[in-house]
């Protein structure tokens, strides 16, 4: 017959599996960054997103996406489970519209870095209720205009790039509620 390795942890007696498996949930709960490459169609809801659920900690999480793969909106469902996050990064998605409320709920936010993603429109309340962002990059993107409303309560925001797009309009009042804004770039735009 053959004995199973055993491991004494905190005066309890462990299979060296159970220690194993013990071990790999705390690495998971240990995670603080995410890279995540898609290499394929991501949906919204798709459910991998909802694996996140675990990685609670995460402070900075990156989405490379592929030539053959397709992002097509922000994964709110898996950004909602990460309660540390500082900094979300995407490149090289085809986001096209940024919808209302895009990252709500995530108020640990102080990076948004969301530069060459084919983004064509702002919707109202795309960035609202942002408390600690403090930098947002939508440089590099197809953006036409920028309509009121779209950036809103986002006391902290010092740095908002905007270069490299398509801009040609700026509604009256766009950037009203920026008070703590010190960098606006617009550079190589079309704005008449």
């Amino acid at each position: 017959m053959r004995r199973r390795r055993r491991v004494v942890e905190d005066g309890h007696d462990y299979t060296i599996k159970e220690t194993e498996r013990k071990l790999a949930r705390r690495r998971e709960e240990w995670a603080l960054e995410g890279n995540c490459w898609i290499y394929n169609d991501a949906a919204e809801y798709e459910e991998i997103w909802e694996d996140f659920f675990s990685q609670s900690k995460i402070k900075r999480l990156t989405l490379h996406i592929r030539q053959d793969g397709t992002l097509k909106s922000i994964p709110r469902v898996a950004l909602q489970h990460l309660l540390s996050l500082e900094l979300f990064e995407v490149q090289h998605a085809t986001l096209n519209t940024l919808g209302p409320y895009s990252f709500e709920n995530v108020t640990t936010l102080s990076k948004i870095l969301l530069a060459r993603n084919s983004i064509e429109f702002l919707e109202h309340n795309a960035f609202a209720d942002l408390p600690a962002l403090s930098k947002l990059s939508l440089s590099a993107n197809q953006i036409r205009v920028i309509n009121r409303h779209v950036f809103v309560r986002l006391p902290s925001l010092e740095k908002l790039y905007l270069d490299r797009n398509n801009i040609t309009t700026i509604h009256d009042r766009a950037f009203q509620e920026l008070d703590g804004l010190l960098e606006l770039r617009l550079y190589i735009n079309h704005i008449q």
